[in-house]
C-alpha cells in the first residue's frame, strides 16, 4: 500500500475529527435553549459524544482490516 495514500487518509480523518468535534462545541449553546437544559447536562452531551466516537472506533478498524486483506488477495 502507498505510503502517501496512508498520511493522506490519516491528515484528513483527524482533520474531520476536529471538525466535527468543533461544530458540536459550537451547537451546545444552541442545544441548551432550545432543550432549557443546564450546563451540567450539556456536559453530559459531549461526554456522550466523545464516548460514542470512541467506541464506533474499534469496528472501524476491524473493517479497515478486513478490506485490506480482501484486497490483497
Amino acid at each position: 500500500m502507498n505510503r502517501y495514500y496512508v498520511l493522506l487518509v490519516t491528515t484528513l480523518s483527524t482533520l474531520m475529527a476536529a471538525v466535527d468535534s468543533t461544530i458540536v462545541y459550537l451547537a451546545l449553546p444552541e442545544i441548551g435553549e432550545n432543550f432549557q437544559t443546564n450546563v451540567s447536562n450539556l456536559t453530559l452531551v459531549i461526554v456522550i459524544y466523545i464516548i460514542s466516537s470512541t467506541v464506533m472506533l474499534a469496528p472501524a478498524i476491524e473493517i479497515i482490516k478486513n478490506l485490506a486483506i480482501v484486497n490483497s488477495i
